[in-house]
C-alpha cells in the first residue's frame, strides 16, 4: 500500500511539470470536408474508407441519444460541443490508430476524459446495435453439422467454431506511418482476428 502511495505521488508530479499539449480544434473538420481531405487521405488517416464512416454513423445516429453522457454535445465553459460524428470519429481513430488517449485527445481539441468516455460509450453502442445485425450464431442444426466436421478432422467433440488473431507483415508507404503498424514482434504489420466454422 504504501508503495502504491508512492507511486501515485510520483505520477502527481511528473503530471504537474509536464508540458499541456496544444489541442486543435480543427483537424477533424478539415478531415470530414472531402475537398480538402479526399477518400484516400481519410482512409490513411482514420483506417477505414469515408463510405465506411458515413455508413456507420447512419446506422448509428438514431441510437445517439444512448451516448449523451454528461452533456458532452452542448457547448459548456467556452469547451467545444462534442457532436455525434465527432464522438464516432474519435472512436474510429482510437481503434484504428496506436496513439494513446492522450494524443489522440490533442488530436481532436478535447479532453482525454472525453476520449475514453466516449469512445467507450460509442463501442458499446456499436456492439449492442450492430451485434443483431452481422454477428449470428448457426442455428442447432447448422453447429450439428460444424461439430461433424471438426470431430472429423479433429477427433475433438463440442466445437461449432473457431477464432484467432495473427499479424499480417506489410511495406510501409510513409515513414510517419511507422509508429501506428510496428507490432509487438518486432515489424510492421495489420492485426486481423479471424472466426472460421470448420
Amino acid at each position: 500500500m504504501k508503495k502504491r502511495k508512492i507511486w501515485l505521488f510520483i505520477a502527481a508530479l511528473v503530471g504537474m511539470f509536464r508540458d499541456p499539449l496544444p489541442k486543435s480544434d480543427h483537424w477533424f473538420d478539415i478531415a470530414m470536408n472531402q475537398h480538402m481531405y479526399n477518400d484516400a487521405q481519410f482512409k490513411e488517416a482514420f483506417g477505414i474508407e469515408r463510405t465506411t464512416f458515413d455508413f456507420l454513423c447512419s446506422v448509428l445516429r438514431p441510437f445517439e441519444k444512448r451516448i449523451n453522457v454528461d452533456g458532452f454535445f452542448t457547448k459548456k465553459g467556452g469547451k467545444r460541443a462534442v457532436t455525434f460524428m465527432l464522438a464516432v470519429g474519435i472512436t474510429v481513430y482510437r481503434l484504428t490508430s496506436t496513439l494513446n488517449v492522450r494524443r489522440i485527445a490533442q488530436k481532436f481539441g478535447v479532453s482525454n476524459g472525453t476520449v475514453s468516455v466516449l469512445s467507450k460509450e460509442v463501442i458499446n453502442l456499436i456492439c449492442s446495435v450492430l451485434k443483431q445485425r452481422y454477428i449470428t450464431l448457426p442455428g442447432e442444426f447448422e453447429q450439428s453439422l460444424i461439430n461433424r466436421a471438426f470431430y472429423e478432422k479433429s477427433g475433438k467433440p463440442g466445437i461449432v467454431g473457431i477464432i484467432d488473431g495473427t499479424h499480417i507483415p506489410i511495406q510501409l508507404l510513409h515513414k510517419n506511418m511507422a509508429p501506428d503498424y510496428y507490432c509487438r514482434k518486432g515489424f510492421y504489420s495489420i492485426n486481423v482476428q479471424a472466426i472460421g466454422n470448420h
